[in-house]
């Protein structure tokens, strides 16, 4: 029966994002994952049992259960701010909103596309002052890289210096 409800939610999933519906959610066995596809931002409202924000071009941002206690509402989307050159961008940046939203217990994911055969990336984060960028580190494979995130601001990948 468990088998029949997912792969019937999974369907539903796919006819839902595949009819040009920005977004869907699944109560499949207790947790609700939220998901909202969208470019060139998406935003979704992500409750204590977490959820995923995707962008069109393999951006995300996944709350894990306990990230927020309440439903809050989450945007990822291209950032009108182009990283800076010296930095050796590899990715458009990313704005992560609401920026005054922190995590003291489990972290987001962030997941950026990166060039094809790119093998070390690294993931830079505004600072919560606004002064410049933090390395948050990251780890990279099959073309993309993911790093937990303390805070929501905005982030870019580059080729580490």
């Amino acid at each position: 029966m468990a088998l029949l409800a997912r792969g019937t939610m999974l369907f539903a999933l796919t006819a839902a994002v595949g009819c040009g519906h920005p977004s869907a959610s699944s109560d499949g066995g207790g947790a609700q994952v939220t998901i909202s596809i969208g470019t060139p931002g998406s935003s979704a409202t992500i409750g204590a049992e977490g959820g995923k924000v995707l962008l069109g071009d393999g951006a995300s941002l996944t709350l894990p259960p306990g990230a927020v206690a309440a439903d809050t509402g989450v945007e990822i989307s291209v950032s009108a701010l182009a990283p800076p050159a010296p930095m050796n961008p590899l990715s458009p940046a990313y704005d992560l909103r609401p920026v005054d939203l922190s995590f003291p217990g489990p972290r987001p994911t962030l997941e950026v596309p990166i060039p094809a055969g790119t093998t070390v990336a690294v993931v830079y984060l505004s600072r919560a002052d606004g002064t410049g960028w933090e390395l948050m580190g990251g780890a990279s494979w099959n073309g993309s890289i993911k790093v937990e995130l303390p805070r929501l601001g905005t982030a870019f990948a580059a080729a580490p210096q």
